[in-house]
């Protein structure tokens, strides 16, 4: 079937170039398709018995639009990808199904109203060469309503559940539901800025008896700006904190309080040339021994250059994980540090062909034992956009 895909990637584009997408009265599908060749020194992410692998990535699909009139659109995507290994298929190779769809209407007096879905039949990295890749079913579910107040004031609600649906019985302790409800108050501090601030409820619960220990409730409290900053820079900046209650005792009281915040911001110092940052703080769901969640402090900073055909980055990330327990038998809570740093570079061969290319180094520094690993990636791939 790989094959077939590149097969497609070759053949597709002498008919499909003039064209660009497929008009179906009002609606327009713009099928790609895609071939990726990975060398990654360590597939297994670990310290010991480190294994290698060159790794295809193929995949075929389509996006969707689909207007309604004038306040009613419809958008979608799917995307069927095959995963294939060198180095021990039979426990690698993987196939993935993901499609999405989304609504957005925009009704009288500037209200607007959002919905989507997403359905994703996927795996999860194995993480030895004696353990199979994690197969999960993802489904995640949102609506949310915007409208204006009074003046410069508006305000907002949200509403998201997430499913987590694991196929080995040795994973079925990671089945888990995730229900979100939250509420904003904005405030128009220029045409294109807006101060706000907001609340979310959450509700975390795991299916499996062995695993209802992670079971809690969390406050989200969190205010801050979000549109056009200065003139040249875009994006948005949020802090707050979540109170967790948590079902069991592997925190004091039941009780974590975390401090979280948020930052995506795009500057244009000048013409095709960005520079984009990215920092957050929060709690992250885990599958580690005991542990229920960990602190994530993420902070990742990238440059991009356009120069005729090509488009050239460099980035560099640090994120600290701090998990909320210590681990059973001993002293200590896992504190672990991963860095990485990369370089990429996109070609665009014709409108609708685009090659790309990457290397990417991660290494990870940790206060546990077996944790710690180095990785090296480099990739080349082709993109057919019809």
């Amino acid at each position: 079937m790989k094959n077939l895909i590149i097969a497609a990637a070759l053949l597709m584009p002498a008919a499909a170039g003039a064209q660009q997408n497929i008009k179906l009265g009002d609606m327009s599908l713009n099928p790609f398709i895609s071939s990726q060749e990975q060398a990654d020194s360590n597939i297994y992410l670990t310290d010991k018995n480190v294994k290698s692998a060159l790794i295809n990535r193929s995949a075929i699909g389509t996006d969707l639009k689909q207007k309604f009139g004038s306040r009613l659109d419809l958008t979608g995507n799917y995307t069927f990808e095959l995963l294939s290994y060198s180095q021990k298929p039979s426990i690698n190779n993987a196939v993935h199904n993901n499609a999405s769809l989304g609504l957005e209407g925009r009704l009288p007096g500037d209200s607007k109203v959002k919905a989507g879905y997403k359905f994703l039949s996927t795996t999860d990295q194995a993480t030895s060469q004696d353990t199979a890749r994690a197969k999960r079913i993802e489904r995640d579910a949102m609506a949310s309503f915007e409208a204006p107040l009074k003046g410069k004031f508006g305000f907002g609600v949200n509403f998201g559940q997430t499913y987590q649906d694991y196929h080995q019985p040795s994973f079925r302790v990671l089945d888990r539901g995730e229900l979100t409800v939250g509420a904003n108050v904005n405030y128009m501090l220029q045409p294109k800025t807006k101060l706000f601030v907001g609340y979310t409820y959450g509700k975390l619960d795991y299916q499996q008896a062995a695993s209802q220990t992670g079971n809690a409730t969390y406050d989200n409290f969190n205010a801050g700006i979000t549109g056009k900053l200065t003139g040249k820079l875009v994006g948005t900046v949020s802090a707050g904190a979540q109170l967790r209650h948590l079902s069991s005792s592997i925190v004091p009281n039941h009780e974590a309080a975390t401090l979280d915040y948020s930052a995506q911001l795009v500057y244009t110092p000048m013409e095709k040339t960005e520079v984009v940052a990215y920092a957050k703080r929060g709690n992250v769901e885990t599958d580690y021994v005991n542990s229920h969640f960990y602190t994530s402090t993420l902070s990742n900073l990238a440059v991009t250059r356009e120069i005729r055909k090509w488009k050239v980055g460099a980035n560099v990330g640090v994120e600290t994980v701090k998990y909320a327990e210590k681990v059973s038998g001993d002293y200590s809570k896992r504190f672990d540090v991963n860095n990485t740093a990369g370089l990429t570079a996109d070609y665009n061969i014709q409108k609708w062909l685009k090659a790309s290319f990457g290397y990417t180094y991660k290494y990870r520094a940790s206060n546990t034992a077996g944790m710690r690993y180095a990785d090296n990636i480099g990739t080349f791939g082709l993109k057919g956009m019809f």
